[in-house]
């Protein structure tokens, strides 16, 4: 079985989407645990192993098969194979990081599998930028270039909050530094994009192109360090560097702007885009605008302080970036990329997820709103407990009737 070739790709591509129904199952046992009695395993712990391993199994393993098989046409299969040692690699270490992290939390055994994980992705960075060093530049190639050093400068955070852990040195400021940074230099660095390069794949292959590409990748690039600052406003930072984080978040909504007024005006000519395919894509670019014009809006220090200051809001907000851009636009690029392989049935699944990330960001969004008035939204735990639920049944449903469709082919 070679690796890059679409049997291999839809083979990685269905173990990553069992991984997305493992980081289903453990998000609807944390929203039960959060509604109802249920004393078995730490929540804590829980929540640190479905996040790790939702971005490095879920999220990080998909893209590095979606990148991969962007490589098919310009590598030899002998070339290739290390990749498939890589992929192996980081599905190892990410399970080993959802059963320990879950099971124990931050500990020796648990921190071993998150370094090896990190070791796995540079290696992954190292080879990319050496097989790609010979190709002609292209915007797709700038942006999964530039979203593999943001993932390893986003290592950083991890490294400080694991020997904050070890040494049992609590100090507030550098906890919560160290996670947000991890977490925006995933979400806004690595996932970001990763997505980008694919789109700008997926259109380079369609034969399309852009004005302003530079510019665009400019602001991008530009803004991704000093916006770092959004997350950190609780700090007090100095004027400079508040008015640094204000011109990147001003930066970056206008290099969105210029981006998806483009995209949408180009999509009539991309024929091959069925309907399903091009609500998936105007999902998307509406939550980046949301996720956008909440980051501009978190320049006042005051809203950024009480946003921060209620669970919800981070929760929601995250998730904005995790299911209703991330999670939705891989979906969307193994259907452009026949990767993942649709049916009626299965058209009527994702978009079934699609309603449900949307019904759960409403939820969270109006009990974080109703949070300022300190008030709360009736039976939210519970009706977040069966959307998680629901969930659970239809990732599943994805990945089985991936294995039944390809089994007819």
């Amino acid at each position: 079985m070679t690796l890059g070739s679409e049997h291999s790709s839809r083979f990685w591509v269905k173990i990553s989407l069992l991984s997305f129904v493992i980081v289903a199952i453990l998000g609807t046992l944390m929203r039960y645990k959060i509604a109802f009695d249920f004393p078995y395993f730490n929540q804590k712990n829980l929540q640190h192993g479905h996040s790790h391993f939702a971005f490095a199994g879920w999220i990080t393993q998909l893209l590095m098969v979606y990148i991969i098989y962007t490589l098919k046409e310009t590598l030899s299969n002998t070339r290739l194979v290390k990749y498939n040692i890589i992929l192996i690699a980081n599905y190892i270490t990410s399970l080993g990081m959802l059963i320990y992290f879950s099971m124990v939390g931050y500990k020796i055994i648990s921190i071993t599998f998150s370094t090896l994980s990190i070791v796995v992705f540079i290696l992954f960075t190292i080879f990319y930028f050496s097989d790609t060093s010979k190709i002609k530049t292209l915007s797709s190639h700038l942006y999964i270039k530039s979203g593999l050093l943001l993932g390893i400068i986003s290592f950083l955070g991890t490294f400080v909050l694991a020997f904050n852990m070890i040494t049992k040195n609590y100090d507030q400021s550098w906890y919560l530094s160290s996670i947000y940074w991890y977490l925006h230099f995933q979400y806004n660095g690595w996932f970001l994009f990763s997505c980008l390069g694919l789109l700008h794949q997926y259109l380079e292959k369609n034969q399309i192109s852009f004005r302003h590409q530079k510019l665009v990748f400019f602001l991008f690039l530009t803004t991704s360090m000093p916006s770092f600052g959004l997350s950190v406003l609780w700090l007090k930072l100095p004027f400079f560097i508040y008015f640094i984080t204000i011109l990147s978040a001003i930066g970056l909504m206008i290099g969105w702007w210029i981006l998806v007024k483009q995209l949408f005006s180009k999509i009539k000519a991309l024929a091959s885009l069925i309907a399903l395919e091009k609500y998936m894509l105007i999902f998307i670019a509406t939550a980046f605008t949301i996720k956008v014009l909440l980051q501009l809006v978190s320049v006042h220090p005051e809203l950024s302080t009480l946003a921060f200051g209620y669970r919800n809001i981070v929760i929601a907000y995250l998730h904005l970036s995790l299911l209703a851009i991330t999670t939705v636009f891989l979906i969307f690029y193994g259907l452009v990329s026949r990767l993942i392989i649709n049916n009626l049935i299965v058209r009527n699944v994702i978009i079934g997820i699609m309603g449900l990330i949307f019904l759960t960001e409403l939820i969270l969004g109006l009990q974080g709103i109703m949070s300022f008035s300190y008030r709360s939204l009736p039976y939210n735990a519970e009706i977040l407990f069966i959307l998680s639920f629901i969930l659970v049944i239809l990732s599943f449903l994805l990945f089985y009737l991936q294995n039944k469709i390809i089994r007819r082919l």
